[in-house]
């Protein structure tokens, strides 16, 4: 369980090597977040060298989770680590969610939705695909 305030990106893959590389780094790019940051990326069964790639990285970083599951569905994989933050993170303040094929596109911009939270609390915060 983690105590301190923190920013958790769920990241749900399956085969996804082509792209599960630049995705990954472009969370571990983030700067200046006042929370601690971490990277949580649930495996759904893949065939592929995706798996491997994540082991490599997370090697050199200790804010990514990689958990490897089979539910065949993205859905439930989405909730599942939804519901492993809400519980093993309860001072998480904010979950997002970032497909394993996708990658945020610049380097503040956890920074600057932990800032609109500062001001206004917010329950939801929707994003179209610039993120």
């Amino acid at each position: 369980m983690h105590n301190n305030e923190s920013i958790c990106i769920c990241m749900c893959m399956h085969n996804n090597a082509s792209s599960i590389q630049k995705a990954i780094v472009s969370v571990l790019e983030q700067l200046k977040t006042k929370r601690d940051l971490f990277l949580i990326v649930s495996d759904d069964n893949s065939k592929d060298e995706s798996i491997h790639i994540v082991r490599s990285i997370q090697m050199k970083y200790s804010n990514i989770l990689l958990f490897e599951n089979n539910f065949g569905s993205a859905t439930e994989n989405r909730n599942w680590i939804q519901n492993l933050v809400i519980e093993k993170f309860p001072t998480c303040i904010l979950m997002g969610r970032l497909d394993a094929d996708d990658t945020l596109s610049d380097h503040d911009i956890l920074q600057n939705i932990e800032q609109l939270w500062e001001k206004g609390q917010f329950d939801v915060l929707l994003m179209a695909n610039n993120q």
